[in-house]
């Protein structure tokens, strides 16, 4: 979707697009979510009652660092206040960009991620396409892997005689400093047609102590361009930080060390909110 709504000059299928985006299980049809998510959220209420919690708040607050609902609002307003003048800001410089090329409308929501783009050409002389040739998604993943290595000693070796579920998933054995084997990591980046959208980290297998040494089979889930012919896949700025954000989760997985499965990896406590 976020290629589109940055190179398509059509601001009506922009629009379109991004409606029918945003307001998907809220159509009034037969795959509307309304009174799902109305269920959904009754039934945590009760919970967190039976539980003796004020609120579902309350009651998932109970293992983060913050402890209570004002508590996760005060620090939220303290994020909003500078973010929102920041993006009053952008707002203006998009605003500017439409106005010097006569566009007669005022900045909406599928108009963000295009003329954010102009913007970053115009003020910074930054074009997002001139950067892909250096991040094909084998350059990235060197770099990822360099990084773990330079923070934590580990190795990473691709594995090619394995079968996996799909061609396009690769897969690679985790090794720590002292040679040892901390896991297995799967990476499967590209788009397909039968692949639900974003991207994600989840376990096939979670690491655990409790009967013997079990270590984790972690994977990454994406949804990058897939090359064409045999040209590289490139990725975008924004799709490197999506990599490097899913891997983090990967370390979670393959790092972790933990007696019971039920808490190993993204499984325990989260720091904050």
């Amino acid at each position: 979707m976020y290629p589109f709504l940055t190179e398509s000059n059509r601001r009506d299928l922009r629009e379109q697009l991004y409606t029918a985006y945003v307001q998907r299980g809220d159509n009034d049809n037969e795959t509307d979510n309304k009174e799902v998510a109305a269920r959904i959220a009754k039934l945590r209420a009760e919970r967190a009652q039976l539980m003796g919690y004020e609120s579902h708040a309350h009651f998932v607050l109970e293992e983060r660092m913050l402890k209570t609902p004002a508590e996760v609002y005060d620090l939220l307003m303290q994020l909003w206040k500078p973010a929102l003048e920041r993006a009053k800001v952008e707002v203006a410089d998009m605003q500017a960009v439409v106005d010097a090329e006569g566009g007669d409308f005022e900045i909406a929501a599928w108009d963000w991620w295009q003329y954010s783009e102009k913007v970053r050409v115009a003020k910074y002389d930054l074009d997002e396409a001139a950067l892909k040739p250096y991040l094909s998604l084998d350059n990235v993943l060197n770099g990822v892997f360099a990084t773990t290595n330079k923070l934590w000693g580990l190795t990473f070796t691709e594995i090619f005689d394995i079968n996996l579920y799909h061609p396009d998933a690769r897969v690679w054995e985790v090794k720590d400093k002292d040679g040892s084997h901390l896991g297995i990591f799967i990476g499967d980046y590209f788009t397909r047609s039968n692949k639900r959208g974003g991207a994600w980290m989840s376990s096939f297998r979670g690491q655990s102590n409790l009967d013997g040494s079990q270590r984790p089979i972690v994977v990454n889930v994406c949804n990058f361009p897939a090359p064409v012919g045999d040209d590289p896949a490139l990725l975008s700025f924004g799709n490197v930080t999506t990599l490097f954000h899913e891997f983090g989760h990967a370390m979670h997985g393959i790092l972790t060390n933990v007696t019971y499965g039920s808490m190993a990896g993204t499984s325990g406590p989260r720091d904050l909110a």
